[in-house]
């Protein structure tokens, strides 16, 4: 989305914190679709000392960083996956955050900076959600792992969390949920190679769906223990409790029906859904991919191999017994329909946005490349 913004004066009123790093209050949650992230902020709302709303789309757009250029003209940056044709802010849900588009387009045209723009609609929300004004603010947008260092760099004090689920399980949700099969099995390594440099950062935090849904509340109040570092305390039994009665995340996100999960309090372990031989052909196939070099360049990605993918993130001797058994009569990974109108759509779009060339098209065509 573009809009220009023109100065004009502020009618917020806000009392703000005049500290130009104000990052302790403001985390990311940036991973993978399919991998239960919904789950996790249900639970991180729980806390008293934290609040997550539903998803944003306005903080994975990598040119919002440069603030004073993109005061003058908000314009979207390049997203790297293939099921996406843009990056779209979900004006519709600021609702659930006590304020409108036209208060945040003010707020941007208004802000001296990009930590006085957050802190006015951190300030509002944990208003609207009744929690003290020292409460944490987490943004859960899955996309939000496409600017993940400029967040690091530019909150020297916010932390970026992500959940990651075994892929399999991740392919198989994107089928379940239309989208085409290319983009589907390739969508979990090109987010492992957007986070894989940051794997080490000291404000990057990395929760497994499986140890979520196997020990939900104690996984969720390490997590806020570690960022809270002392300050406040965050108590299991306290997050359960609260859980349970969460009247604003059972309004404020949304729950797919293709989703184990749909409309349950309950938590429940996604991954022991049956597996068809589909799924696991697919994932047999991406063993022998890794990102190319051209499309890493242009989305600024590792070029890793999946197989190394999944040593980062501990699957991959889970991967090799599961696809042990499958036999490949071929290697290719073929595109379907849906995968050539989102990629060539997505060419169009960020043609006239001015992010690509002409020649872009077959850079964007070419996300792996064989090892």
């Amino acid at each position: 989305m573009e809009w220009a913004l023109q100065p004009r004066k502020s009618k917020s009123g806000l009392v703000l914190n005049q500290s130009n790093h104000i990052g302790h209050s403001f985390h990311l949650i940036g991973n993978p679709p399919s991998c239960g992230s919904t789950l996790l902020c249900d639970i991180i709302d729980s806390d008293p000392w934290s609040a997550c709303g539903p998803e944003l789309e306005i903080f994975c757009n990598r040119r919002l960083y440069q603030f004073a250029d993109y005061q003058k003209y908000a314009k979207s940056s390049l997203f790297f996956s293939t099921h996406s044709t843009g990056i779209y802010p979900q004006w519709d849900r600021l609702g659930f955050y006590g304020t409108s588009r036209n208060e945040v387009v003010d707020d941007l045209r208004t802000s001296e900076s990009l930590h006085q723009f957050v802190e006015k609609m951190r300030l509002r929300f944990l208003s609207f959600r009744g929690k003290q004004s020292s409460a944490q603010w987490f943004e859960k947008t899955p996309q939000n792992a496409n600017a993940i260092g400029e967040f690091l760099m530019a909150f020297p004090e916010g932390h970026f969390v992500t959940i990651i689920r075994n892929p399999i399980f991740v392919y198989r949700s994107l089928l379940n949920r239309g989208k085409g099969n290319f983009g589907s099995l390739i969508t979990w390594l090109l987010y492992v190679s957007k986070l894989f440099p940051f794997l080490n950062h000291e404000r990057f935090h990395l929760i497994k769906y499986e140890d979520l849904v196997r020990n939900p509340f104690v996984t969720v109040s390490s997590l806020l223990n570690t960022i809270y570092n002392g300050k406040r305390e965050s108590v299991p039994a306290i997050l359960e409790e609260n859980y349970a009665k969460n009247k604003y995340r059972a309004g404020a996100s949304t729950k797919l029906k293709s989703w184990s999960t749909h409309g349950s309090k309950q938590v429940v372990d996604g991954n022991t859904v049956d597996l068809k031989k589909q799924h696991l052909l697919g994932i047999k196939k991406l063993l022998l991919y890794r990102v190319s070099e051209t499309y890493s360049e242009l989305f600024d990605l590792a070029p890793i191999s999946f197989r190394e993918a999944l040593d980062a993130m501990g699957y991959m001797e889970l991967i090799e017994k599961e696809t042990a058994y499958i036999a490949l009569s071929d290697t290719d990974i073929k595109l379907e329909f849906y995968d050539h109108r989102k990629l060539v759509t997505k060419w169009i779009r960020e043609l006239i946005r001015g992010n690509l060339k002409l020649n872009h098209l077959g850079d964007l065509y070419s996300p792996l490349e064989r090892l």
